[in-house]
């Protein structure tokens, strides 16, 4: 059948383009694509650019949702995978226009959402498209909950103060004089000094305020160690600090926590901002840390009274079949069947891409071909990179570059520990790189058969796709080795007598090599026990030690909030500029296997929730992930999150852990959730407790 004339000309543009406002005035563009293509056209460029140009505000102000799809032809891996590739085309895109990396969301919904039948040309190119969504991030307009009360002390503004709150031993010292109005004007006559703090994750959960981080090295979370608001007021009335004055906090933080910055909270922007020492300016960058480190640090390992975090399963995971293979890992360990990577034992914390690329040595050595410089031969003595063994029947010839400095005979007869290669298909040439201890060349050189022939443009990217291939495979059975170690780690807690309980990573895995007698014995008499066949022997172990752990929580969270003497070892003495909310945090990041979704939310009656502010929490290990849109919300398939949402109704909702660990959201870019009304339920930060079942 003939194709109509103007479904002739959309096939030859390769997109509609469609700016649309929803009921909350969001920009929505939507570009469709031809048959097979994902990478966008010069007129979708100039569309986006144009829709770009209607856009209030700077880039850094939107969330953007961007999903892709397919028609029905094609398999559902392939159409999964295309959809993909024309999101990410755009994502691109976007970056390039000052759109943050990290609030792009991207999804693929492949052939499952179609937008029309695919029984028509017509209905398949409507399909063939990629929807573009943006949403501006409010701007910030709340105040912290009042589930934490200020304390209230009264005092004459010529006369300053001195105040210790009676729940930390924190103090509060402001001298005479430096309080102004508004207009900077000095303040007379008495004066309001209101205090709080917030001190735990219970507390944290009740403050209703965003709680990450963003400087030039991207978005970070916050683990707290404890945030406090100071204001002074007259009459109603907010007053300010005088130029060039301060005051002091002699703030006692909630825990020793090392690597702690002091960071500021603008009410205006709803950011937080580093807050200046004195004599510097700008305030120095914190440090960011692993998940896994902070994870170590809230656990309670290395404090004088250590309360370990209960144990937790993936949905799909099988706690005794799990800790089977966890003792089997340490048996082999104890016996020597198996040995620890150097660079785990270094530093356990380190993420698993850090630790696989640390123990990349071997011996590489460069062999000169026929005495000529420029033709050589790359031999891994140890055969640790295996993705080389499809190279070892090719010769190299080096192409003189510029890239990394020139190419000598020095270098062929240097000890290399790793080699990494990558094609350029549009000079048909390979990047090599070459590194030792001392030294790091990057080469550009041409692959040659044996017989000195040129590896040619239709050989070479099969070639290359086969040495990803093995470089994969190997990488993966290396990543399933770390995984292994974590798991054993993780799963040792139950088996290990309680003087053992409050030792950091590193410290125990230098005891358990310690004392392998001890270990072999201990693995031994577990391995006996065949978990894996005896599942409720297995599963009764984790679950009293899960038991003991919880009560060993609650108590320590209950002597968090005793009070502290005033001379406390932890205390910080702040020299303070401003009055306002501070906190005295840990950053850090996620590593791999955390998505971000896009989510709507509801309740079970079907009533729509607009969020405020959405945060995850992973109770056992007392972290909160706040994302930077409230729309936003964070999966990991390993890990048990409850899902907070503070509405802009004033009430608050839950998705508690097993309910959302239940949800097939792995792989998806967007998420529909059900949660309950709880705001009758938490009157003050303790609830928490109760309502999420610590």
């Amino acid at each position: 059948m003939k194709k109509p004339a103007f479904l002739a000309a959309l096939l030859l543009l390769g997109h509609i383009f469609v700016a649309a406002q929803t009921p909350e005035k969001t920009p929505l563009l939507t570009l469709h694509f031809e048959t097979n293509l994902g990478d966008l056209t010069d007129q979708h460029r100039a569309d986006l650019g144009a829709l770009l140009q209607t856009l209030p505000g700077k880039p850094s102000e939107y969330t953007v949702t961007v999903t892709g799809h397919t028609d029905a032809r094609g398999s559902d891996t392939y159409n999964q995978d295309l959809s993909l590739r024309r999101g990410r085309s755009v994502a691109g895109f976007l970056s390039e226009k000052g759109f943050a990396g990290e609030k792009i969301i991207l999804a693929a919904q492949g052939e499952h959402r179609p937008a029309a039948t695919n029984n028509s040309d017509q209905g398949m190119l409507l399909n063939r498209r990629v929807e573009v969504r943006f949403e501006r991030i409010a701007t910030f307009s709340n105040r912290p909950s009042d589930l934490v009360p200020e304390m209230k002390v009264r005092f004459q503004a010529d006369r300053g103060i001195t105040f210790a709150s009676p729940v930390s031993g924190s103090r509060v010292q402001i001298p005479a004089g430096i309080l102004v109005y508004p207009d900077g004007a000095p303040v007379q006559g008495e004066v309001e000094l209101r205090y709080r703090e917030w001190r735990n994750l219970y507390d944290y959960l009740s403050f209703g305020l965003p709680m990450h981080f963003g400087d030039d090295r991207g978005d970070f979370f916050f683990n707290s160690n404890g945030m406090f608001e100071v204001q002074a007021y007259q009459k109603g009335q907010a007053l300010g600090v005088a130029k060039g004055e301060s005051f002091t906090v002699t703030f006692v933080p909630a825990k020793e926590m090392p690597d702690v910055s002091l960071y500021r909270f603008d009410a205006q922007t709803g950011q937080w901002t580093v807050a200046a020492e004195k004599g510097k300016s700008p305030a120095v960058q914190p440090v960011a840390l692993t998940a896994q480190t902070v994870e170590a640090t809230n656990n309670g390992f290395g404090r004088p009274k250590c309360s370990p975090n209960p144990l937790r399963f993936p949905k799909n995971g099988s706690p005794a079949r799990l800790l089977a293979a966890a003792v089997q890992t340490g048996y082999e360990l104890a016996t020597g069947a198996r040995r620890f990577p150097i660079a785990y034992l270094q530093d356990p914390l380190q993420d698993d891409t850090a630790l696989v690329r640390q123990s990349e040595r071997t011996q590489i050595q460069l062999h000169q071909y026929d005495d000529v410089k420029s033709y050589f031969y790359i031999d891994d003595l140890q055969h640790e990179f295996t993705e080389l063994g499809l190279l070892k029947n090719y010769k190299w010839e080096y192409v003189p570059s510029l890239v990394e400095g020139e190419f000598t005979a020095r270098h062929l007869k240097m000890q290399w520990y790793a080699a990494y290669v990558s094609y350029d298909e549009s000079n048909n040439l390979y990047d090599l790189l070459l590194s030792s201890p001392d030294l790091q060349i990057n080469i550009k050189a041409r692959l040659l058969h044996e017989d000195g022939r040129i590896v040619d443009r239709k050989e070479n990217p099969a070639l290359f796709e086969q040495y990803k291939a093995v470089q994969k495979e190997r990488w993966d059975k290396k990543l399933e080795h770390y995984s292994a170690l974590r798991e054993f780690m993780a799963l040792s807690m139950p088996l290990r007598e309680e003087d053992e309980w409050c030792m950091n990573q590193m410290d125990w895995l230098k005891y358990f090599n310690a004392n392998k007698k001890k270990m072999t014995e201990r693995y031994t008499r577990h391995r006996a026990a065949d978990y894996g066949a005896n599942p409720d022997a297995g599963n009764q172990l984790i679950q009293d030690y899960n038991v003991r752990c919880r009560a060993a929580n609650l108590a320590e969270i209950q002597a968090r909030n005793a009070s502290r003497p005033a001379g406390s070892s932890l205390a910080m003495t702040l020299q303070v500029f401003n009055f306002g909310i501070y906190n005295c945090d840990q950053i850090y990041r996620l590593g791999a296997g955390t998505q971000v979704l896009a989510a709507t939310f509801r309740t079970r009656d079907g009533k729509s929730i607009t969020s405020r502010q959405t945060n995850v929490v992973e109770k056992y290990s007392q972290m909160m992930l706040s994302a930077p849109s409230p729309n936003q919300v964070y999966y990991s398939p390993e890990k048990t999150f409850d899902v907070i949402v503070m509405g802009d109704d004033g009430r608050t909702y839950l998705l508690r852990d097993s309910e959302f660990a239940a949800l097939d959201l792995a792989g998806r870019g967007t998420a529909d959730l059900v949660l309950d009304d709880v705001t009758d339920q938490v009157k003050t930060p303790k609830d928490w407790m109760k309502v999420l079942g610590i």
